[in-house]
């Protein structure tokens, strides 16, 4: 398992993105329209999306987000799955990322959730997006 680690500070933000593993129930490739499909819920998620619950879900062409459950940590893990309710995106967001207060922090928060969900969807694995807003 490759365990890439990509970080970013935004004022007082600190993120790490992590590969976690591979999806278990991943198919063995993601067609292109599933691809496309996904990446276009994932530019729709705002800020705010990302801190909501269940049964929160947004649609787009063959696939599906949705929050699978909140975390202890006010987290939250994110999935998409596509029309055969196969799970082709899977990503954690964790630790006080919930508490950025300005514009700023929001929109690095934001970016780093959408790069973490877009690299379980080029991977095929699970990614952990966690960090500390101050």
């Amino acid at each position: 398992m490759e365990n890439n680690v990509k970080q970013a500070s935004s004022g007082t933000c600190n993120i790490k993105i992590n590969n976690i593993g591979r999806i278990p129930t991943a198919p063995a490739s993601v067609s292109s329209e599933d691809q496309m499909s996904a990446f276009n819920l994932i530019t729709q998620l705002s800020f705010q999306d990302i801190w909501k619950i269940p049964p929160f879900q947004l649609q787009e062409g063959t696939t599906t987000i949705f929050v699978e459950n909140p975390l202890y940590d006010s987290g939250r893990a994110w999935l998409i799955k596509n029309a055969q309710n196969q799970v082709i995106v899977y990503t954690v967001v964790a630790g006080t990322l919930s508490t950025a207060s300005t514009a700023d922090q929001q929109a690095n928060v934001l970016q780093m959730v959408r790069n973490g969900l877009t690299d379980s969807l080029n991977t095929s694995c699970m990614i952990d997006v966690n960090g500390i807003c101050n």
